[in-house]
């Protein structure tokens, strides 16, 4: 690991709960966020890529997490 971590983009649940998407070397986590606790939810297998642009679009940045939840629960 190379000791990088790097918010890639987050998308609000709720007034005070999100889900982050976090590069940390090279691996991806997607880790819930509440005011109490954060939790990894997920180690993907495969990165999402997403292009700073997306970052403020959060719909896209939803489609696309959708799809790649998608496509790992399709691998099992």
């Amino acid at each position: 690991m190379s000791g990088e971590l790097k918010v890639i983009a987050g998308l609000n649940l709720g007034q005070r709960e999100k889900i982050v998407l976090l590069k940390v070397g090279d691996k991806q986590l997607l880790v819930g966020v509440t005011p109490h606790t954060i939790s990894t939810l997920h180690v993907l297998d495969e990165s999402i890529q997403v292009s700073e642009s997306d970052t403020t679009g959060y719909q896209l940045f939803a489609t696309k997490l959708k799809n790649a939840m998608n496509k790992e629960r399709n691998k099992s």
